[in-house]
């Protein structure tokens, strides 16, 4: 996983993503792309590229950061599954709730990181 997705996704970007997934308002990797335009990370994101990894070109060529924020949905999506948070099908790119995002749903308003996830499940 690379180095600005990572630092994305251990400060905090996780559990209100698994919510939206539990909750089904995302159920697949485009929803949750149009889900991140809606947050302040996206806009964070397009004022100042660089400081989240960005080359200067790629945010020229890709103003809306539309591969930026698949590979970064992806990767959540892979460490979410990884913790049996979520269920992620890579082939269709289709995320579903699973019975324990239920119980991270109603916790997910605490500090729960993904690898406090992952010892429990």
């Amino acid at each position: 996983m690379s180095g600005w997705c990572w630092g994305l996704i251990n400060v905090g970007f996780l559990p209100p993503y698994s919510v939206k997934v539990s909750l089904g308002s995302v159920s697949n990797v485009n929803e949750a792309m149009d889900w991140l335009t809606y947050t302040y990370l996206y806009v964070r994101m397009r004022r100042n590229p660089t400081l989240y990894g960005i080359q200067y070109m790629e945010a020229e060529e890709d103003p809306n950061l539309t591969l930026r924020r698949k590979e970064l949905i992806v990767q959540a999506a892979k460490s979410l599954d990884l913790a049996q948070m979520l269920r992620f099908d890579e082939r269709t790119e289709y995320l579903y709730s699973t019975g324990e995002s239920i119980l991270f749903k109603n916790i997910s308003s605490f500090d729960f990181l993904c690898k406090s996830c992952s010892l429990f499940c």
